[in-house]
């Protein structure tokens, strides 16, 4: 991975215009701005990743944007955020793809409001973070999704869907001895 290149440091740069914007509270141009850098499409050879900086200000728009969201309780926008990374982000490592998902599933739970209103919204998430997450065979992040889900059913005081899950999920985490998530589900 290089560590600079020009899509980088153009990206960097819509990012710092997007934070004064919304430092400046002119709230609709920071969210352009923002979503210009998520959605950027660079063109990586077979066997190569993106470079570093790319990558950064990727992660780094969304969360801004996510947490753009989060302070004024757009929950529908963050739900429709959430899906819309999903592809884009194919191109960056595995790792830090599951963390941006997870961050940005733990913020619209952090919205009061989302989990005592929207939790059918938050399960249908959930279910399609799976799915992507089989098609795209990441196992450790559709295992942490799961284990959400199952929590969100037992809120929901559907506890026969929460044992199911967990019943899944628990055989899995044992053959995989991810202790720390075993302990959490």
């Amino acid at each position: 991975m290089t560590s600079t290149s020009v899509e980088g440091i153009e990206l960097n740069k819509k990012v710092e215009d997007a934070q004064r914007f919304q430092e400046s509270n002119i709230i609709g141009e920071a969210i352009k701005l923002y979503e210009n850098v998520i959605n950027f499409s660079v063109k990586v050879a077979a066997g190569e990743e993106l470079a570093e900086d790319v990558v950064k200000a990727k992660e780094q728009a969304t969360y801004k944007l996510a947490g753009l969201y989060k302070d004024k309780s757009l929950i529908d926008e963050l739900i429709t955020l959430q899906k819309a990374i999903l592809p884009l982000f194919i191109d960056l490592p595995k790792s830090k793809t599951a963390k941006i998902v997870r961050s940005l599933f733990d913020m619209i739970l952090e919205i009061p409001a989302a989990v005592e209103t929207r939790t059918k919204d938050l399960i249908e998430l959930c279910k399609y973070i799976i799915a992507w997450c089989e098609k795209e065979s990441r196992s450790f992040l559709r295992m942490r999704i799961e284990n959400k889900l199952a929590d969100l059913y037992f809120r929901m005081q559907r506890y026969a869907d929460s044992l199911e899950v967990l019943k899944k999920l628990l055989y899995e985490l044992k053959k995989k001895e991810d202790k720390i998530l075993l302990v959490e589900a």
